[in-house]
């Protein structure tokens, strides 16, 4: 949102937007992309709440160019991580401890 926006500090860079482009039809796009590509399984699900979320813009340009700048976002920000151990399985939520 803030390559669209221009309010607050990027995280590490900022896409150049078209002019009107909607600020919430990107961060729409870019967390789910960012997610699957943290969490592969969840796709379907994820796929299925981004349509829920983008329904509730109207279609038009600007949705298009938002939906644009947050897959961008997206890629580019997962391309930047790719080696810094965040794609690492997490350990499992709990352990269940050994009967004594």
């Amino acid at each position: 949102m803030v390559s669209i926006t221009h309010v607050g500090q990027p995280y590490l860079f900022t896409v150049p937007p078209p002019r009107d482009a909607r600020p919430d039809a990107a961060a729409d796009q870019a967390a789910p992309d960012v997610l699957t590509s943290l969490y592969p399984a969840a796709k379907s699900s994820l796929d299925q709440l981004l349509a829920t979320e983008l329904s509730a813009i109207p279609n038009s340009q600007r949705e298009r160019d938002g939906i644009r700048v947050g897959a961008t976002v997206a890629q580019l920000l997962t391309g930047l991580r790719a080696a810094d151990g965040s794609a690492a399985t997490p350990p499992p939520l709990y352990r269940r401890h050994p009967a004594r």
